[in-house]
C-alpha cells in the first residue's frame, strides 16, 4: 500500500486526461482526491463509487459531501450488501497497515 493512495492516482489520472472513479472505501479524503482532477480542465470525469446503506442520515451527509467536492456522477454498487468473511486473508495474516483506513465513511 502506498501512503498517497488514491491521491497519487488522481494526480496521474489528471495528468493523463483520464477519468477517475473514487471508491467510498478510499483511504484519502474525497475532497483531497477531487482537487487535482478539478484543477486540470483537461482531466476526465470525476465519479464517486458508493455502497448503499440503510442509514438515511449518513447517506444524505455523504452525498452532500460528494456533491460539494465536485463529483459529477455516482456509481452505485448494489451487489455487496455485507462485507465478505475474507477467511483466506485472515489465515494468511493479512491486515491493512494501521494508518490506512476508509476515511470517508
Amino acid at each position: 500500500f502506498h501512503d498517497d493512495g488514491e491521491l497519487a492516482t488522481a494526480h496521474a489520472a489528471a495528468a493523463q486526461e483520464a477519468g477517475l472513479i473514487l471508491s467510498a472505501q478510499s483511504s484519502v479524503d474525497l475532497r483531497e482526491v477531487a482537487a487535482p482532477m478539478l484543477a486540470d480542465p483537461a482531466a476526465g470525469p470525476l465519479w464517486f463509487q458508493l455502497y448503499w446503506r440503510d442509514d438515511r442520515e449518513f447517506m444524505q451527509d455523504l452525498l452532500q459531501r460528494v456533491q460539494a467536492a465536485g463529483y459529477q456522477a455516482l456509481v452505485l454498487t448494489v451487489d455487496a450488501p455485507v462485507h465478505g468473511a475474507r477467511d483466506r486473508e485472515r489465515r494468511a495474516g493479512f491486515q491493512l497497515p494501521p494508518h490506512i483506513r476508509a476515511v470517508n465513511l
